[in-house]
């Protein structure tokens, strides 16, 4: 049951978490003082209502409430199980390791995330424990950023206090010789280079996740289903059902083929005009939009962490986002594969080891 992308020599094999993490993980949403309070105040109102209830009608519980309460206990068993399954694998996939001058978090089981922080770009490294650290006696490491307001948080969670103090070590020598070394940008000559979004294209499949991903395409679609139910229900169950009454029931599945059509249409428009490159002056420059235009300038300098993601819906298309996280905002790129995601990265992790403040 080890962490099964840390291979030797990572800095996730040397310093392992601990295996009782998985049970902190699922009682953690039992932990809060809403939860705490609400079991409380439950159980004080079950213990009043069997006080005012007589022997007479306690004794009156038979065999149809106890498959109740069994029918009640199976399915608390049932989540209780499937969600220590699910900290299991997520505790398998946790992956952490310094490589190149880089801090790089891989977590998440369905929504895989890939967190690349540039060393000298870690403001602070300090060891954290929350009330489940405390109960099972584990640490969390935290790496300061300049993102404020920022939801992307660079941290390693449950080791023991003998690896988290060795790996906070570990970690401080790291960003000291990373800070030490004081890089000055590497001259590089841009004339006829290829643009990246020509060299690293995105996959087209990114447009299926567009028009998917919408909610309003869902409410559209729903709001057709209930038509259609409450048009044909009543005509079924009197036996009246025609093909002029289907009709009319199917006549807004018309209007939602235009609107997914339309959709399609602008969007195959909007992958075939997104554009971003990496300018001589160590910008990222990203244009995107047909009939609203919008550019977004990143400078190097100002990325405090890269992280790959993938929700759901990426990994059924097999796609990726690649994210620059900003002390002012979060940008990025959607629809990579994973090859080009790896060479992307790849670039700017170059870029940025020879970028300066």
């Amino acid at each position: 049951m080890d962490q099964i992308y840390c291979k030797e020599g990572t800095l996730c094999h040397q310093y392992p978490l601990e295996k009782r993490k998985i049970i902190k993980d699922l009682i953690k949403p039992f932990l809060g003082m809403g939860t705490i309070t609400s079991v409380i105040i439950s159980g004080l109102m079950v213990v009043w209502i069997l006080g005012q209830m007589g022997p007479e009608e306690i004794s009156k519980f038979g065999p149809n409430e106890l498959k109740s309460f069994l029918a009640l206990l199976f399915i608390l068993s049932a989540a209780l199980l499937g969600s220590y399954v699910l900290d299991r694998l997520n505790y398998r996939s946790v992956f952490y390791d310094i490589k190149d001058n880089m801090l790089i978090i891989k977590s998440g089981l369905f929504s895989r995330k890939e967190i690349i922080v540039p060393l000298t770009k870690v403001q602070d490294v300090y060891l954290d424990q929350d009330i489940g650290n405390r109960i099972f006696k584990l640490y969390d490491i935290r790496f300061s950023l300049n993102l404020a307001g920022s939801y992307l948080q660079a941290r390693i969670d449950g080791l023991n206090a003998t690896n988290a103090a060795a790996l906070k070590e570990k970690a401080v020598e790291e960003i000291r010789r990373a800070s030490s070394q004081n890089k000055k940008p590497a001259p590089r000559d841009y004339t006829g280079q290829e643009i990246l979004s020509y060299r690293y294209p995105r996959e087209k499949r990114v447009i299926a996740k567009r028009i998917s991903g919408r909610s309003e395409t869902y409410l559209i679609f729903f709001g057709w289903l209930a038509w259609a139910l409450m048009i044909i229900s009543p005509s079924a169950s009197k036996g009246a059902l025609n093909l002029p009454i289907v009709l009319f029931a199917a006549f807004p599945l018309v209007f939602f083929g235009v609107y997914l059509l339309a959709k399609l249409l602008r969007e195959k428009s909007s992958y075939s005009s997104y554009f971003y490159d990496l300018t001589q002056d160590k910008n990222i420059i990203i244009r995107q939009g047909t009939t609203k235009k919008q550019e977004t300038s990143v400078p190097l300098s100002r990325i405090q962490a890269i992280y790959i993601s993938r929700d759901i819906l990426d990994r059924f298309l097999k796609i990726h986002s690649v994210n620059f996280a900003t002390p002012e905002s979060n940008s990025g790129i959607d629809g990579f594969n994973l090859a080009n995601a790896n060479a992307f990265v790849s670039l700017l992790i170059e870029e940025l080891n020879n970028v300066s403040d």
